[in-house]
């Protein structure tokens, strides 16, 4: 696939907008509320957060705009050894500098529980995100293939419409002593885009 111009200015975009968004994240916790200066700090942020969506669709459309598909084994090892190798490196070692920093108490369990949700670092879930995506690969491939974009596009929106409020009430009215947190986490999330 030749290089589109066209997904690279968005690419760069979408990194200046998550520059931002981390800039702009002291202002919107420590400005007062409603004030003009905590306005001008949060309404940019909030609409830079769709640098985030912005981030899987592009990651989708490259996928998809291959002109021939690579074999699930490559596709899946080259995922594994960019993405998550470096993944489980940096959270390693923000882990072991936690620790000599904040005192962050070592054990497999916590190690474990900053893999699986990217806990760690503010910026770590997207990985967690954009990885449950690459697993699912073959089911969107399948769904393309048999129903063409229409019907996957349209079931994923309604998906991500509905599901959020299915899961607060199955929360609510089965766990209730639980919170409904990490959802930021979960691929239904951001199934359409």
């Amino acid at each position: 696939m030749e290089r589109k111009r066209e997904i690279s200015v968005l690419n760069c975009l979408f990194c200046i907008m998550v520059v931002c968004i981390h800039l702009l994240s002291e202002p919107v916790t420590s400005l007062t509320k409603g004030s003009w200066q905590y306005l001008c700090a949060y309404i940019p942020q909030q609409l830079f957060f769709v640098a985030v969506y912005g981030f899987i669709f592009l990651s989708g459309l490259k996928l998809f705009l291959k002109n021939r598909p690579e074999k699930l084994s490559v596709f899946y090892k080259k995922r594994f050894i960019s993405i998550v190798v470096p993944y489980l490196a940096a959270v390693t070692v923000y882990y072991i500098v936690f620790h000599f920093v904040y005192g962050y108490g070592i054990s497999i369990k916590n190690i474990l529980y900053y893999y699986g949700l990217g806990r760690i670092a503010s910026h770590m879930y997207f990985v967690v995100a954009i990885v449950q995506f690459y697993l699912l690969m073959p089911l969107w491939r399948w769904l393309l293939n048999k129903y063409g974009w229409p019907v996957p596009v349209l079931c994923s929106i309604l998906v991500m419409i509905l599901y959020r409020p299915i899961l607060g009430f199955i929360f609510k009215n089965y766990f209730p002593n639980h919170q409904l947190m990490y959802i930021d986490r979960f691929f239904l999330t951001y199934i359409a885009y």
